[in-house]
């Protein structure tokens, strides 16, 4: 609303745009700041309105800290940078309903949840995890897997580079196969099957304002 954030916990915001690696981004700096506090403390927060300075006191609650983004582009892609994720308007005005739009998102989702940060080793592994998990989000989320993975076929008739396809993903119609096994047995709240993985690399300390995690072959 317009609002001028002057202190996060009595730490002024000039010390910490002193402190920012690109001042550009420092909305990102303090995206980051609130992020790090603990969940079970009261966050204050010293802002000035309309020429006046008041304190308010934030509670804070667990939500989904990704952000989804939209990429202008007639490219049908979605990747994400291990916090968040971006999708063009090509893959949704490619999409035929929201059941298989929400299957790319929760896919990508799913990546974010795992904290895959890809290797050449374990791509394969992180793509299985991801397309298992994007069952069970989208399904939780309300929508029909089953529908939504038929994606993966309508890409596959239209792709004419398929033959090129990534190593690090299974074939379209093997994806499907696996998947639609797992959406006749899933189940909410929807939980990943297997523990956080960084692939011996330590997690990122930032997100990456360009997403610059590789397109992945949806």
């Amino acid at each position: 609303m317009g609002d001028e954030v002057l202190a996060i916990n009595d730490t002024p915001t000039t010390s910490l745009l002193a402190t920012a690696s690109d001042p550009a981004l420092f909305a990102d700096d303090l995206d980051r700041k609130l992020l790090s506090l603990p969940i079970s403390r009261p966050i204050s927060v010293q802002v000035r309105r309309a020429g006046t300075e008041r304190t308010l006191t934030l509670v804070p609650e667990p939500v989904c800290a990704t952000r989804y983004v939209l990429k202008t582009s007639e490219g049908i892609t979605a990747y994400s940078d291990g916090f968040d994720i971006a999708v063009s308007s090509g893959l949704i005005a490619y999409t035929r309903n929201d059941d298989e739009l929400a299957y790319v998102i929760a896919h990508e989702t799913g990546h974010v949840i795992n904290r895959n940060f890809e290797t050449s080793q374990t791509e394969r592994r992180d793509e299985d995890r991801a397309d298992t998990l994007s069952v069970r989000l989208s399904h939780c989320a309300g929508y029909d897997p089953q529908i939504g993975i038929a994606y993966l076929l309508h890409r596959e008739s239209d792709d004419m580079l398929r033959w090129f396809r990534s190593r690090s993903h299974r074939s379209r119609k093997g994806r499907v196969e696996r998947m639609r096994a797992e959406a006749a047995n899933v189940t909410c709240p929807a939980q990943p099957t297997y523990p956080a993985q960084t692939n011996g690399q330590e997690t990122p300390s930032k997100r990456d304002p360009s997403l610059a995690r590789r397109p992945a072959a949806q």
